[in-house]
C-alpha cells in the first residue's frame, strides 16, 4: 500500500511538472507576443498587432487548463510546492487577463470603444478575483512603477505578483468611458477597488484618473466633496505624497 501511494505521488508530481512547463512556456509566449503587439500598436501597425495578438490568444487555453488543474490538486494537497508555485507565479496567473487586455487594446485602436471597455472590465475583474489585498492600517510602501509594471506601462514589465495589470486596464477603461460618455461605469469600478483595498489599489495614477472623472462628471461642490473623501482615505491608510493628485482648491 505504501509503495502504491508513493508511486501515485510520483506520478502526480510528474504531471504537475508537465503542467508547469506547459504553463510557463505558453505564458512566456503570451508575454513576448503581447509586447510585440504593443510595439506594433504604438507604431500604428494595427493589422500586424492583431495577428500577433491572435497568436498570443492561442496559448491562453494551455495556461487556463494548467491553472485549473493546479488549483484542483492544491485543494487536496495544500502543501505541494509545485502546485502552489504554478498558481502563484505572476507570469502564469496574469496571462489570461493579459490576453483580454490585448483584445481591449486592439478594439481601442480601431475606435470600438464600447467593446474595448467591456474587455478591460473583464480583464480587471479577473485580476480582482485572483488577488485578495491585505487591509492593513500601515501598509508597506508600493511604488507606482511596481503597481503598473506591465506591457507598455512601468519600466520593467515584470508581471510579478500583485495586480500589475489593473492600473493600465483602469487607465484605458477611463479613456473608453470618456469617448462613450459612460463615465459612471469607470467611476464605479475604480471606487470598488478603493473600497476593496486602498493600500493596494489607491495609487497616484488611480487617484488622478478618478479625480479627473469626478471633475468631468459632477458639479463643482460634488466633485470637491468626492475628492476630499478620497484624500481622507489616503491619509487614513498612510498613503502620503499624493496631495497633488486630488487637485483640491
Amino acid at each position: 500500500a505504501e509503495a502504491s501511494t508513493a508511486s501515485t505521488r510520483i506520478e502526480d508530481e510528474d504531471k504537475i511538472c508537465e503542467w508547469l512547463r506547459a504553463a510557463l512556456t505558453s505564458a512566456a509566449r503570451i508575454e513576448i507576443r503581447s509586447r510585440q503587439g504593443w510595439i506594433f500598436l504604438q507604431s500604428g501597425a494595427v493589422p500586424e498587432a492583431e495577428k500577433v495578438f491572435v497568436l498570443a490568444e492561442r496559448d491562453r487555453a494551455a495556461v487556463e487548463n494548467a491553472l485549473a488543474y493546479a488549483e484542483e490538486y492544491a485543494v487536496t494537497n495544500p502543501n505541494n510546492a509545485l502546485a502552489n508555485g504554478l498558481v502563484e507565479t505572476g507570469l502564469i496567473r496574469q496571462a489570461p487577463a493579459r490576453c483580454l487586455a490585448n483584445d481591449g487594446l486592439r478594439l481601442l485602436a480601431v475606435q470600438e470603444y464600447e467593446q474595448a471597455m467591456h474587455r478591460f472590465t473583464d480583464a480587471m475583474k479577473r485580476l480582482q478575483r485572483d488577488h485578495t489585498p491585505t487591509m492593513s492600517a500601515a501598509p508597506p510602501y508600493r511604488d507606482e512603477e511596481e503597481m503598473a509594471s506591465t506591457i507598455g506601462f512601468g519600466s520593467d514589465g515584470s508581471g510579478g505578483p500583485g495586480p500589475s495589470l489593473i492600473a493600465p486596464c483602469l487607465n484605458n477603461l477611463a479613456l473608453c468611458a470618456l469617448y462613450t460618455c459612460n463615465m459612471h461605469h469607470a467611476v464605479a469600478m475604480m471606487e470598488s477597488l478603493v473600497r476593496e483595498g486602498p493600500t493596494m489599489f489607491l495609487t497616484e495614477r488611480l487617484a488622478f484618473n478618478l479625480c479627473t472623472l469626478y471633475e468631468l462628471g459632477s458639479d463643482g461642490p460634488t466633485s470637491e466633496r468626492k475628492k476630499r473623501v478620497l484624500q481622507l482615505i489616503s491619509k487614513r491608510f498612510f498613503l502620503h505624497d499624493m496631495n497633488e493628485c486630488f487637485r483640491i482648491s
